[in-house]
């Protein structure tokens, strides 16, 4: 299962920084405008994708210039699917001696440039753990890649403003007709100094995970086709979903049959799931509509998402920026 975070974003004419669909043109040629952007910029199999160190004036320092590997897995419909790899490093042990690698886990980026959709997904993995990282590498790269053609983008984090997890979960049964299927609690990412006094059974767990280098989760899966009853354990999961609030490394995550994952606790950017193979059912065009329902094709599971921000009242938060960093003087 693939978890996303997710950005709407607006494009503006750099000249005027009016939006794309300012009130003269007919909603017709605004789309088209959009679309063939798109089109010209995502026609290969890859874009130059890089960061560079910002000068204080705007300009970039081309020689702190670092480049990512990235694959257009697929570019339908208004619907784009990549692949973005990190640059990092492992250390093995080799001979007796520390050997360190070059390392490049990927992620997803989904890409959503349909009529009143514009929307961005971000994985959140071991790639990027921190969206707005990545967020901040596209966004640097779309605007350079959009210069072009006069145009800039702008990348705003979708979040709920008080969301209640209960809320959420409900929301996602009684709109969508779908039944929990597990709950996981992840406590991978938390420090040895989080505060585990509030639950003791997380803190052995916890620590011994941490003994074993390992990764740290307690799951609750659903036999057989039998759903969840979470109405049954109403109180325990409110407790748990108050834990995560004070313990932000703690992910609470709800795995319905259908939908995805609702993923809360982690940072309050609106974050859900979908199956990788739907993702990969995209990238081959294959048609599979009775394999997880109807409805659970990646177009239509990206319309499912943009209703419920739509109907949940999801707002933009402050726009995404590129860091801009002084350079050295030589």
């Amino acid at each position: 299962m693939a978890v996303f975070a997710f950005y709407s974003f607006e494009i503006k004419h750099l000249a005027r920084q009016v939006e794309l669909d300012f009130p003269n043109l007919e909603e017709k040629q605004k789309h088209e405008e959009q679309e063939e952007l798109f089109h010209d910029v995502f026609a290969g199999d890859s874009v130059d994708l890089w960061t560079a160190f910002r000068r204080a004036d705007g300009s970039y320092n081309k020689r702190s210039m670092e480049r990512y590997k990235n694959e257009i897995l697929a570019h339908r419909d208004g619907v784009i699917a990549m692949t973005i790899e990190a640059n990092k490093h492992k250390t093995t042990i080799e001979d007796k001696h520390k050997v360190t690698h070059p390392h490049n886990p990927f992620c997803f980026v989904i890409i959503d440039y349909r009529k009143g959709q514009n929307l961005i997904a971000l994985q959140k993995n071991g790639a990027f753990t921190k969206p707005e990282k990545l967020a901040e590498i596209i966004l640097s790269t779309f605007n350079r890649l959009f210069e072009a053609h006069d145009l800039r983008m702008m990348m705003k984090p979708l979040v709920r403003e008080g969301l209640k997890f209960w809320d959420a979960v409900t929301e996602i049964r009684t709109r969508h007709h779908d039944k929990v299927r597990r709950i996981s609690l992840d406590f991978s990412n938390a420090q040895d100094t989080a505060d585990y006094s509030s639950n003791q059974a997380i803190a052995l767990i916890s620590a011994i995970s941490k003994k074993l280098d390992a990764n740290g989760m307690m799951v609750v899966e659903a036999k057989d086709d039998m759903e969840v009853d979470l109405d049954i354990v109403y109180e325990d999961m409110l407790m748990l979903a108050d834990i995560c609030q004070k313990q932000p490394e703690y992910e609470l995550n709800v795995h319905f049959f259908s939908y995805g994952v609702y993923r809360f606790g982690s940072d309050v950017t609106a974050q859900f799931g979908v199956d990788e193979r739907v993702i990969d059912n995209f990238q081959h065009n294959i048609e599979e509509p009775n394999l997880f329902g109807e409805n659970y094709t990646l177009d239509r599971w990206l319309e499912n998402m943009k209703d419920l921000f739509d109907a949940n009242e999801y707002v933009k938060s402050t726009s995404v920026e590129p860091t801009t960093k002084q350079s050295r003087r030589r």
